[in-house]
């Protein structure tokens, strides 16, 4: 890893990504966005701390590591698959997934070899600033939820995510052909593990992971739970009086000021487009 490749991959200043002679200027500031280089064979060659951290590693230990052998065959595959266009075509990419416990954007940058010094793609991976952020996106399988979401068993994560939507309990049910009192066993369940204690307080934890802005068969084929006949399209109803008294708290917490995702104090980079 060169000297150039280390500040790029820092936490103090901007990049600018540029293809050919147009500039990508990313617009907001995002504190925890993640960010990795791998080379045309996905082995990891620089990564910023809170990519390695978000690992529960640290960079020195994931450099010269394959991607599989980071998130797993599995999601390593889904990858290498949706990133496919951007490492043989040199085309920009984008998908959806969760990231340290929320429903995040990967944007994937073709690398510039001659600014680089080998080929390969650049990661970009920012939390979504809200449901309707990358709806439409392809979505990646990941080897783990985090953040507590990776405590719920697949009959809790089918309840948390139709919670999400907006359903009430008797909704739930339904939904789920199940009683209403096994739904509330459910959400209890899922309120220890999480650790709170009201509703207002799960409304406000899972609309901060934004699992409200995958379909049905999208959260299925993150979680693996087994959701009757899963829609393929986003149906967030009316929320609950406990979701209205923190929607402002949430959007305000996801909200972010205009800016520039600090990744670096060297120069800036090229990325072919």
């Amino acid at each position: 890893m060169t000297n150039s490749q280390n500040r790029m991959m820092g936490t103090s200043s901007a990049v600018k990504f540029r293809a050919n002679r147009d500039t990508i200027e990313v617009t907001r500031t995002v504190t925890d966005a993640r960010m990795a280089v791998f080379d045309s064979h996905w082995i990891l060659r620089s990564c910023c701390e809170s990519f390695a951290t978000g690992l529960g590693a640290s960079p020195e230990s994931l450099v010269g590591v394959h991607l599989d052998a980071i998130v797993g065959a599995d999601a390593g595959a889904d990858r290498r698959d949706l990133c496919r266009p951007a490492m043989e075509r040199g085309e920009r990419v984008q998908y959806a997934t969760i990231c340290a416990g929320r429903r995040s954007i990967v944007t994937v940058f073709p690398l510039d070899s001659s600014a680089f010094g080998h080929e390969g793609v650049l990661t970009v991976v920012c939390p979504a600033s809200s449901p309707e952020e990358g709806r439409g996106l392809p979505v990646a399988r990941v080897p783990a939820l985090g953040n507590g979401l990776g405590k719920l068993s697949k009959a809790e994560l089918c309840v948390a995510y139709l919670f999400a939507t907006g359903l009430t309990v008797a909704q739930i049910g339904e939904r789920l052909s199940r009683s209403e009192h096994t739904v509330n066993d459910h959400i209890k369940a899922i309120h220890r593990k999480l650790n709170v204690s009201r509703q207002v307080e799960l409304a406000t934890f899972l609309a901060h992971a934004g699992i409200a802005g995958f379909t049905e068969s999208e959260w299925c084929l993150l979680t693996h739970a087994n959701m009757p006949n899963p829609s393929t399209s986003c149906e967030v109803k009316a929320p609950t009086t406990a979701q209205k008294r923190v929607a402002h708290v949430v959007a305000a917490s996801l909200a972010a000021p205009a800016g520039v995702i600090p990744c670096g104090d060297g120069p800036s980079h090229r990325l072919s487009h």
